[in-house]
């Protein structure tokens, strides 16, 4: 998907939830058709529907259950037939262009090389990664001709090095599964190992690996094209003589087209090899990089059914790829591909995919090999997540909801840091103060680097911390007083400290929360400091697609469930948004297309979530995840994803931390070089983000209203979709249960150490309303004190917020209009 297109899907692909939360904060009542409405909104009235209280199950799930069914049905009803190798015209410019350059840059040359520009396109960023520091791959630039040799470390190139991501990260990912594989080998005694290398073209690991192949006994074996061969034989040998040793062991370069593999009148893969010395007996590592994009689909299924994963191969044999597996396996998905391999009997060993499943990254072994129990050594589960981020505490309070014990986003690193305005306070600048659950809490970054959470009460005499600074020195200094804490809270400032007693070791260092940094996002653990565990922070997959990411803030003044809800529904994007971002109706995200969405209900190794299609589409291209406590994402097999990170500071107000992944591929991690391009990026993604928040909280607020105060039911008739909201409001049920009350914060207990009370059957404090946007301090001394934390400076609680969005958005859509595009709630079809 084009960079324009993936942040269209970067907006079409969410949704908002604001609305006005209960004055009262209790369990959720989803009531269904067979209850009467008038009967429903008079108990709400009488009881209030009591804390705790039980949600009836579903049942009218009828479009639900259809949509699951037509999901499959249209899923099994679109066949890909086989088709021959092809590339865009984008690809044949390609390489006509680098054609021409080659034959200038080996004029002359002695090698006797003859061959097209992919493999020598190689070679050559081979070269330029190693002189850049980005690949270790000394000998590359040993096989290129020696007069023109030098142009690989021009420092004018460097920048080149960027678009060769995806050769430094497929060599690495194959490079560690060699390793593996061969260390498996000498370790079980499992005999001499072999490694085949399918089209390797000019690709250096033969030489690379040729000392330690020597050292084993082991053989390479590289089937290709026979000009291919030819070359590849003579560069062997000119390196032999000058860089290698006479005692390595040649590879065997078998002259062989892979296309020929889907005719029934040549020889297999199979009997070529053999007769070339392979032996079916011995410990083989097939390896293909990067090849099968130019292998046509049915010889390809015969590559995998009678080669890769046959069982007339060694039963200790194992599989690594950085290729293309289309039409075999078009999905994306971890699950899939874990299903391909286990048909043959091999576990996958790790996996992820880039380019929407285009390319697959997979290592594979035969579950019955004797060397399997070395491969699984240190193994690193390949996780069945339908995205890229997962989180082993989202699973663990799946299976027991509660909100302790848990890790909750509150800010991005960047906010930590010296504001607007702070420049013109000599006293430092202004530290991160916040809320998780009304709890008052403050955020900095001490002088080691480290971020610091600490309680927003002084031990002093309880002044909120918040209205102190942030000195050059990294300690947080109270305004009231002047005490000064550093690391971890601690008083750094020991002048003022008497050992004798007069001032107890107790007051000298605030109530601490414990608090990690991970990719720029600040995290904070909601329960006993020393049993924070950073294994349930959110992580990447292994080798998942590298991506730029885009981050949004969004305040709303209502209650962080509301907008969860709204975020698990894909529905109202084809309606609600229809035609709010341009893009969208390129994505097929229209009113008109509504019936056309079909989902299908997962359930991964994080939390529950909806793949969705279009009908007669031959993938899903959207998928919604909720990750307990408080996070929804959402993605497609174009490698993009975003997530919500939805923070309860209080009963009715929310900050939402929106990270919006890009995939980085060349042309995106080029032109994001450029200056001024990433700050422009990042305000017309906002922007939209600003525009859709505000579609969605107006319609929220409304329906909350509706329920919180008037007693409506949550879901009267079950829709489509519906069934993922139920799922979110049973666990967020079941966790009001099991904490025996609401999650806010109702006061402290009053002792040294600022332990908090939650807010149990009583109504807790409504925080939707006070307005703390005026000054009252004296100005140029201090400003005054702010009862909630962070002040709603963002839309859609505030339009005007976010760098002025209206007037930035007003520009866009004069923008807009000028060339023509739609605008509009129904615009008119094209």
């Amino acid at each position: 998907m084009r960079a324009a297109g993936v942040l269209a899907f970067a907006v079409a692909a969410r949704a908002w939830a604001p609305a006005r939360p209960a004055p009262r904060p209790r369990a959720v009542s989803l009531n269904v058709a067979t209850e009467d409405p008038a009967t429903v909104a008079d108990e709400a009235q009488v009881t209030k529907r009591s804390s705790l209280r039980a949600a009836p199950v579903l049942t009218d799930a009828r479009d639900m259950v259809q949509v699951f069914e037509d999901f499959e049905a249209d899923e099994a009803s679109v066949v890909q037939d086989d088709g021959e190798a092809s590339q865009s015209p984008l690809g044949y410019a390609t390489d006509a262009v680098t054609g021409a350059l080659f034959d200038l840059l080996h004029f002359g040359d002695a090698s006797g090389i003859e061959d097209s520009s992919k493999n020598l396109r190689v070679l050559w960023a081979r070269a330029l990664l190693d002189d850049a520091g980005e690949l270790e791959d000394k000998v590359a630039h040993n096989l290129l001709p020696k007069l023109t040799r030098d142009v690989a470390k021009w420092d004018a190139l460097k920048p080149a090095a960027r678009f060769a991501e995806f050769v430094t990260s497929r060599t690495k990912f194959i490079d560690a599964a060699v390793d593996k594989f061969l260390a498996a080998v000498e370790n079980s005694g499992a005999g001499k190992p072999q490694i085949v290398l399918l089209g390797a073209g000019f690709d250096t690991r033969a030489m690379r690996y040729a000392e330690r192949i020597r050292d084993i006994d082991g053989d390479i074996y590289e089937l290709d094209l026979p000009h291919v061969c030819k070359g590849k034989s003579g560069l062997w040998d000119t390196w032999v003589a000058e860089h290698g040793s006479d005692s390595y062991k040649k590879p065997s370069y078998i002259p062989y087209d892979l296309n020929d593999a889907g005719d029934p009148d040549k020889a297999t893969p199979l009997d070529i090899l053999t007769s070339a010395g392979f032996s079916k007996e011995r410990p083989t590592l097939f390896c293909s990089e990067a090849v099968l994009f130019y292998v046509d689909d049915l010889p390809k299924r015969r590559l995998f059914q009678d080669l890769l994963l046959a069982s007339t191969t060694s039963p200790d044999s194992a599989v690594v790829l950085t290729d293309n597996l289309k039409p075999l396996l078009p999905s994306p998905f971890t699950h899939e591909a874990r299903a391909f391999f286990e048909d043959s009997n091999f576990d996958l060993l790790k996996h992820s995919a880039r380019w929407g499943g285009a390319v697959h990254y997979a290592f594979a072994a035969r579950r019955d090999s004797q060397i399997y129990d070395q491969l699984v050594v240190d193994r690193q589960d390949t996780t069945v997540s339908y995205l890229p981020i997962l989180s082993h505490g989202a699973a663990a309070l799946q299976k027991k909801p509660t909100f302790e014990n848990a890790w909750y986003a509150v800010a991005f690193s960047k906010q930590l840091e010296r504001q607007e305005g702070d420049d013109f306070d000599e006293l430092g600048y202004t530290p991160y103060a916040t809320r998780l659950f009304g709890e008052p809490m403050v955020i900095y970054r001490d002088a080691s680097g480290q971020i610091n959470a600490v309680a927003d009460a002084c031990p002093h005499r309880s002044a909120p911390m918040s209205m102190g600074r942030v000195g050059d020195d990294g300690n947080l200094r109270c305004f009231y007083h002047g005490w000064a804490f550093g690391k971890d809270g601690v008083r750094a400032d020991v002048d003022q400290f008497k050992p004798d007693g007069t001032l107890k070791k107790n007051a000298c260092s605030l109530k601490q929360f414990a608090a990690e940094e991970v990719d720029g996002i600040v995290y904070v653990w909601r329960g006993p400091l020393l049993e924070a565990d950073a294994s349930k922070l959110p992580q990447k997959v292994p080798d998942a697609t590298p991506t730029y990411p885009v981050d949004t803030v969004l305040d709303y003044k209502v209650g962080f469930e509301y907008i969860v809800e709204n975020n698990l529904d894909s529905v109202h994007l084809f309606h609600l948004h229809d035609g709010s971002i341009p893009p969208i109706a390129a994505l097929g995200m229209r009113r008109s297309n509504t019936d056309n969405l079909l989902m299908k209900a997962f359930s991964d190794d994080v939390g529950p979530g909806h793949v969705g299609k279009l009908r007669g589409a031959l993938k899903p291209n959207k998928l919604v995840r909720f990750d307990a406590p408080n996070i929804v994402r959402h993605g497609g097999v174009s490698g993009f994803h975003e997530e919500f990170h939805i923070v309860p500071i209080a009963p009715k107000r929310t900050r939402v931390l929106l990270r919006q992944h890009l995939p980085k591929g060349p042309i995106l991690t080029t032109v994001t070089g450029f200056p001024g391009v990433p700050k422009f990026l990042e305000v017309l993604v906002n922007n939209w983000n600003y525009h859709i928040g505000l579609e969605d909280y107006s319609v929220m607020q409304g329906q909350a209203h509706m329920i919180d105060d008037l007693g409506a039911p949550r879901i009267n008739k079950a829709g489509k979709g519906d069934d993922l909201i139920y799922k979110f409001y049973n666990w967020y049920n079941k966790a009001l249960e099991n904490d025996g009350g609401q999650p806010y914060f109702a006061r402290w207990t009053g002792d040294n150490e600022y332990n908090r009370v939650i807010v149990g059957d009583g109504t807790a404090r409504d925080w939707s309303d006070i307005d703390d946007d005026e000054l009252r301090g004296t100005v140029g001394i201090k400003e005054d004190f702010h009862a909630v934390h962070p002040v709603a400076n963002y839309p859609p609680a505030n339009p005007d917020g976010g760098g002025g969005y209206l007037k930035k958005w007003n520009a866009q859509v004069a923008l807009f209009r000028a060339l023509g595009i739609p605008l509009g709630f129904n615009p008119k079809d094209e």
